[in-house]
């Protein structure tokens, strides 16, 4: 009889917890970020639970290192897969990851390409029948309870780069803001265009080129944390001191995947933290 009562306690505490100022609550869902070490371009993982977005896919040269992380990780379907602008060392394992797995939407601008391996993955996923999403600047969308902005200040810049979609993150109270290979002059846009860039982590732009990154940027956005994604002695000299600099002078703490590899964050909507 004692054993029945104590179940009926435990089953009482379980109902009523909620409602008490005094019980433990639950866990919230944490945002987590993989910046793959993907030699000279970009790749990143954003899961929120059983959520799984990739921003930019890295160069077909990395193939291994994407599909090796994104197995280990047991991720075998995506929500999202961003492609920030049609260059090949954002969009270079997008064509192959669409045809392995379920994606739900292929993210992309309405930028105009002659990149015929761009062509390719637009075509898969037609193939895949994997919805194309075409978004321009001021658009939104929700991946679970973070909402993702995106910005395209430059859409038809010939040489690209400065048409990157630009994502900013909220999560919580936290903000995350992904650059794509977005430039001084596309930074200059979107400052004048309004306020609240100010940061808990920052993608750089441009692998840390000196062309991006510009000192009223950085005073704008203030990140907490920043990180630059380049190849170890890579041939553009990446990251440039100007951009090092800048980034000390704003107070980032700054990780880079050609010094430390796979770079891996946790945001519990309050901060975001480096994980060992």
């Amino acid at each position: 009889m004692r054993k029945f009562r104590i179940l009926a306690l435990f089953l009482l505490l379980a109902l009523f917890c909620p409602l008490l100022g005094g019980c433990a609550k639950t866990d919230v869902a944490h945002l987590r970020l993989t910046v793959l070490d993907v030699g000279q371009s970009d790749c990143m993982l954003l899961s929120l639970g059983e959520r799984h977005m990739l921003i930019d896919t890295g160069t077909s040269g990395e193939r291994a290192a994407v599909l090796g992380e994104l197995a280990a990780r047991g991720v075998d379907k995506l929500d999202f897969i961003v492609v920030t602008h049609p260059h090949e060392d954002h969009y270079g394992n997008a064509r192959i990851l669409l045809e392995t797995r379920p994606v739900g939407a292929l993210i992309v601008s309405n930028a105009v390409s002659p990149d015929v391996g761009y062509s390719m993955v637009l075509e898969a996923a037609e193939r895949e029948k994997t919805e194309i999403r075409v978004l321009s600047d001021g658009e939104s969308f929700s991946f679970g309870e973070a909402v993702c902005e995106v910005f395209c200040a430059m859409p038809d810049d010939p040489e690209g780069n400065n048409a990157s979609l630009v994502l900013r993150v909220r999560f919580g109270d936290c903000m995350l803001l992904f650059m794509g290979d977005a430039e001084a002059a596309a930074e200059e846009i979107l400052l004048s265009r309004e306020t609240g860039w100010n940061c808990d982590f920052l993608k750089v732009g441009h692998h840390g080129s000196r062309t991006a990154c510009s000192k009223d940027f950085l005073q704008a956005t203030t990140p907490a944390i920043a990180v630059i994604s380049c190849g170890e002695n890579n041939d553009y000299g990446f990251p440039h001191r100007e951009v090092l600099t800048g980034l000390e002078e704003v107070g980032a703490e700054v990780f880079r995947t050609d010094e430390r590899g796979f770079l891996n964050f946790v945001c519990d909507g309050r901060t975001v933290t480096f994980e060992e």
